[in-house]
């Protein structure tokens, strides 16, 4: 990787008194001590060996000449970045605390990393001219022979730790990843002294809760209270103190600095502790002038004989198990506690809710908390002892999540939240026991009285998934809270080696980025650019008199889209300096010429984040970010090939086949088997999926035959298809138990969709999601989505139990209850088609399932800025709403931007031949100017139909109008073909023709539009919604696809947006995504019954860019499983056959 400019000024340090001319003892903590040093020197196994390979580094006597530095009086000071201490002699890593040992001038540490010149304001005028990649710093090996920390000089603290060679001092700056670990033991204390020293000195006043204050409202993930107050911190800092008043420092009467050297003074204030359920108690006790501090061991032995008050120092002392009432509570144990008050509103709230209370009565009354560990509080006491706590994680009854009333009445779910809470709470011990994976729940008895549980999921209340308990480190005591510290560290800009990491993301010097617009606005593109500096120091880079680049921000190069391919980009003369905050993430960038059309949209079609320059054009990357990421594509791609074949796919209610459609653009994926009643819709798939072995059956005679196979004595009855002769189904075509590694389908959604007037709740349609539950349950596969309309999720049923409650929301909670039930961690939320490039506006629910031990699969992150993101759908109470796919990974980003743009009705269909149908003038007479304005149409090339008669259009394939204009009209085409066909409409009667070629040619125009003879003798009415007749934007998108076009149809929008006519059979296809040569079927002897069913089928569909993007998350949840299983039987485990 790269590193910053070499500066060319030299800093000179002047010989000053340094830590080894003080009390060394003070801070040294010798072996025994330190339980890392003791560790790394005596057990051989636990030592880590520095990898040094001499010609990789630079003598350090010749440092001078490659820094273009110059030598005084004093050693020349320089920084050492990415640094790696080791021993001399066995080059084994050393905690960084040893620097601090006497003996440390007997050169027995080394040290090794890049070194650069220290300047305070960086020149960067040369990279702007040329802007060339960082120069990689000089990579040497020290010999160390004084270290130098808290140095007090002209009035300030130095908070550098320095180290000396014979021939200059080094800053360490940041440590090596494989050194890091190392590092935090010393840079911890120094840390956490300096904060002492500095504060004490720049406030005189300073007082140990005012520093504490201040350490809690900093909210480090490692510069906690509680690691300030162990034992060797507090002995550090004291060390560091005494040395500053050595120095003359003046601090000496600061009380925060009386608190470490006076005895006296009150020690430290113990911490304060929010807990979420526990009896009115006082929350503190009167403060005394003089409260003594004792270590752990001490105040245990006194608590046993003494009533007066001390104050601990040091770690606080944790319990493995507690005796309250003569029961023994252990760490591990789940107990039931008395209710207390919730600190999320909403979901008190929902406490009080019936549809969030079961049968069992004892879990209606409770709360549920696994002990972590035991401890005393430090300032709550109950007879002039500590108040005894325990810190938790929390369990939540099924019924008090979304589930509300259809859990288990016998499951909890575990939550990503912790307490502590006083013992006194418990109400008593529980028996819950941890389902294995594979292991089946037990049929619910709905006992009021069971007070035995179990639980198997952690649950997200926010995002209302499933999903597996995540593992964790060994020796974690809580795991919540060290989840918690990791994500404050996901979210917080990070220095490591020579790059900056944000949100699992890692920056380098020369990566190319996206970048947030300062925008509200909806629909942009992110902007991109190319890393050229980054400030990995802590002081400001000074550019130019206009640029700072300040610590932790980038210095980027703007590049701009092609106006023809906007995957292709150039090199503009535009910079910046942006905050990691404003980045979205890395996109990859290669070079083709010209000849290299096909290599380059090979490269751009498999992979979102893929755009090339021209060969011609100068081209800088980070090399190793682009070939970790193109290994990455090829390990991935090579996969299936290792695995012996594609993952096996299922496909029910497969319809004429969208969603395989767009599931195969994955190399991970192919349909083997799908299912579909519908004659004219199966007989498309097969047309065009040849390989996959069509069942044109009902999905109910499929899972009898299934069930019967599975579970009954003898064979099953023969399978039926569904068309007229009812052909028996081979036995070889029918799935066996165990062989689909992925089910997946859509369920018709007429009985959901809001497009039905006359829905009723016993309608048989509205089960059928249950159906594919049960293919789930018979074939077992490992991964599992269902997607249907938004509709499904107001779905309501009236309670069985006879009280004509309705339950809210039934389909979806069954649906994931079901899913629970046979195993699979669940998760669900609407997408828009546009934000995948899908030329039009069609929202989808989507289910994802994955069997425990599996990846659950993420959902897609938007990749095309459409500018009407997915509606916000509420669930069970207030500002509870299903939270919508984006790409922002930071707490509340969520933002709609994405690298493309959205594609538009022109975008997808410009290059077809046009028409017109012939207006019939029976309501209004043909005059002059209409003759004059179709002889103009006639002479752009637009032809004219007559649209009386079916097909109306081009009835034999056809030219293409123009070559394609965008790349998604290439997607589109078959380049082995330059003609098209099925680009024609149904007929139209004479009133709706001449009513679609009177709508004016202007966006979102429609009936309300139309002259007042259209509104007379007619069922028409000019102000009654829904509109029909409704004309498209060219420049926005198609409206939600529907089965039937019709410009009459009620809320239709059908009209092509500069064609007086509806949109062709052809132009469907692609608003869904389907390919020109993708073929339609249809048994109709009528041409209008044909083109209603090849409507029909298109309408039906997934929109095929979705389907490939819900692939592309199938796709990385089976490479994570993958790598998650054991490899060599990693096939079977995947359900590949």
């Amino acid at each position: 990787m790269s590193t910053v400019d070499l500066a060319s000024d030299t800093n000179e340090r002047p010989e000053s008194p340094t830590v080894s001319d003080f009390a060394r003892p003070a801070l040294y903590l010798g072996e025994g001590e330190d339980t890392h040093s003791s560790s790394l020197d005596d057990d051989p196994h636990s030592s880590v060996v520095f990898q040094y390979n001499e010609e990789e580094y630079e003598s350090e006597a010749s440092c001078p000449a490659l820094l273009s530095e110059s030598v005084g009086d004093g050693l020349p000071i320089r920084r050492l970045r990415n640094f790696t201490l080791f021993r001399a002699n066995n080059l084994r890593l050393i905690n960084g605390l040893e620097l601090l040992h006497p003996a440390l001038s007997t050169g027995m540490y080394n040290a090794s990393g890049l070194v650069e010149t220290v300047k305070e304001d960086d020149d960067d005028a040369s990279e702007d001219e040329d802007d060339e990649i960082q120069s990689s710093g000089v990579r040497v090996r020290l010999a160390i022979i004084e270290l130098d920390i808290h140095d007090f000089d002209e009035g300030e603290f130095n908070e550098n730790i320095y180290i000396k060679t014979e021939h200059a001092w080094y800053i360490l700056d940041t440590a090596s990843t494989q050194y890091e670990s190392f590092w935090q033991p010393l840079w911890l204390r120094h840390r956490f002294a300096h904060l002492v020293l500095t504060s004490s000195l720049n406030e005189p006043r300073m007082t140990m809760v005012q520093f504490l204050s201040y350490l809690n409202s900093e909210e480090s993930e490692v510069l906690t209270e509680v690691v300030f107050r162990t034992d060797d911190v507090i002995a550090y800092i004291t060390g560091a103190i005494e040395e500053a008043l050595a120095a003359d420092a003046p601090i000496a009467r600061v009380p925060l600095i009386r608190s470490f050297t006076d005895r006296s003074v009150p020690a430290l204030p113990p911490p304060e502790q929010d807990y979420r359920a526990a009896p009115k108690v006082s929350k503190g006790v009167k403060q005394v002038e003089t409260v003594p501090l004792v270590t752990p061991i001490i105040k245990r032995v006194l608590d046993k004989h003494l009533t007066s008050l001390m104050s601990l120092v040091g770690a606080e002392q944790i319990f493995r198990c507690r005796e309250m009432d003569g029961v023994i509570y252990e760490i591990g144990d789940v107990v039931a506690v008395a209710p207390g008050d919730d600190d999320d509103d909403d979901r008190a709230k929902s406490e009080n809710a019936a549809s969030s209370h079961c049968v069992n009565k004892f879990a209606n009354n409770v709360w549920f908390i696994r002990i972590m560990y035991f401890y005393d509080h430090p300032t709550d006491r109950e007879h002039h002892k500590p108040r005894k706590m325990l810190h938790g994680q929390w369990f939540i009854h099924g019924s008090r999540t979304m589930l509300q009333e259809t859990p288990h009445s016998q499951e909890l779910f575990l939550l990503n939240e912790c307490d502590g809470i006083p013992v006194a709470s418990i109400f008593q011990k529980c028996t819950v026991r941890f389902l294995e994976v594979g292991e089946a729940e037990e049929p619910d008895q709905s006992d009021p009285e069971a007070r035995s549980f179990f639980y198997r999921y952690l649950y997200d209340n926010e995002e209302h998934s499933f999903t597996d308990i995540p593992s964790i480190p060994p020796n974690i005591e809580c795991p919540n809270c060290w989840r918690k510290a990791q994500l404050k560290l996901y979210n917080r800009p990070r220095i490591v080696d020579d790059g900056l990491v944000l949100h699992g993301r890692t920056y380098h010097v020369g990566d190319f980025v996206y970048i947030k617009p300062n925008s509200e606005k909806k629909g942009l593109v992110l902007f991109v650019a190319r890393v050229i500096k980054i400030n990995l120091g802590k002081t400001d880079i000074v550019i130019s008199p206009e640029i700072t680049l300040k610590p932790r921000q980038l210095r980027v190069r703007h590049y701009q889209r092609d106006e023809d391919d906007p995957r292709q980009i150039y090199r503009t003369n535009s910079t910046n300096c942006v905050d990691p905050e404003d980045l979205d993430g890395l996109f990859f960038v290669q070079q083709f010429d010209q000849a290299q059309a096909a290599e380059s949209d090979a490269w751009v079609d498999a992979h979102p984040d893929h755009f090339y320059v021209d060969a011609e054009e100068e081209f800088k990357c980070c090399e190793n970010c682009l070939q970790k990421h193109l290994t990455e594509v090829e390990e991935i791609e090579s996969l299936p090939l290792r695995f012996g074949g594609p993952l096996p796919v299922l496909e029910v209610f497969s319809g004429a086949g969208g969603l395989s459609q767009g599931l195969d653009q994955s190399k991970f994926f192919q349909t083997k088997w799908a299912v579909e009643r519908s004659v004219p819709a199966a007989k498309t798939f097969e047309l065009n999926h040849p390989e996959t072995n069509v069942l044109c059956a009902d999905i109910n005679d499929l899972l009898q035959y299934s069930a019967e196979m599975r579970y009954g004595d003898g064979g099953p009855s023969p399978l039926q298809s569904s068309d007229e002769d009812c052909t028996l189904i081979p036995d070889a075509k029918i799935p066996k138990m165990g062989q689909p590694g992925l089910v997946c389908g859509g369920p018709p959604c007429q009985s959901f969709s809001g497009a039905n007037g006359h829905k009723k709740e016993n309608d048989p349609r509205s089960n059928l999601p249950f159906t594919m539950l049960s293919v789930a349950e018979v074939y077992e596969p490992n991964f599992f989505f269902l997607e249907n309309v938004t509709g499904l999720l107001q779905h309501s049923v009236t309670n069985k139990t006879g009280d004509g409650r309705l339950v809210e929301k039934a389909m979806l909670k069954l649906i994931i209850r079901g899913l629970l039930a046979l195993d699979y961690q669940v998760r669900f939320k609407v997408l828009q088609a546009g934000q995948y490039g899908a030329p039009q506006g069609r929202e989808r629910l989507i289910f994802f399932g994955a069997k425990r031990g599996c990846k659950l699969p993420e959902f897609p992150i938007p990749t095309h800025a459409f500018s009407r993101p997915p509606q916000k759908y509420q669930l069970f109470i207030q500002n509870d709403y299903i939270p919508p796919a984006r790409r922002g990974r930071g707490p509340n980003d969520d933002h709609i931007f994405a690298p493309h743009a959205s594609v538009t009705v022109n975008d997808a269909i410009g290059d077809l031949p046009r028409f017109d149908w012939i207006n019939p003038h029976i309501l209004r007479a043909k005059t002059s100017a209409a003759v004059a304005k179709i002889n103009d149409r006639v002479a752009q090339g637009i032809q004219q139909m007559d649209a009386s008669t079916a097909p109306v259009g081009f009835t034999s394939p056809v030219a293409y109008a123009t070559p394609a204009k965008t790349r998604y009209q290439r997607a589109m085409r078959n380049p082995t073909k330059t003609k098209v066909e099925y680009h024609y409409t149904n007929q139209a009667s004479p009133f709706v023709a001449e009513a679609s070629t009177t709508v004016p040619l202007k966006p979102y125009s429609n009936h309300t539009s139309l002259p007042e003879e259209f509104f007379m003798n007619t069922k028409l009415k000019k102000k009654v919604p829904p509109v029909c007749f409704g004309r498209l934007d060219g420049e926005e998108y198609f409206k939600t696809a529907v089965t039937i076009v019709q410009p009459r149809s009620r809320g239709s929008y059908v009209l092509h947006p500069t064609q007086y006519r509806a949109i062709s059979v052809l132009e469907a296809k692609r608003a869904q995504g389907f390919p020109d040569d993708y073929i339609l079927w249809s048994g109709a002897k009528k041409w209008t019954g044909r083109i209603v069913d090849y409507y029909r089928h298109i309408g039906n569909a997934v929109p095929v860019p979705l389907a490939a993007a819900l692939g592309r998350s199938l796709e990385a949840a089976f490479v994570e499983t993958w790598k998650r299983m054991p490899k060599e039987s990693s096939p079977e485990l995947l359900g590949i056959c």
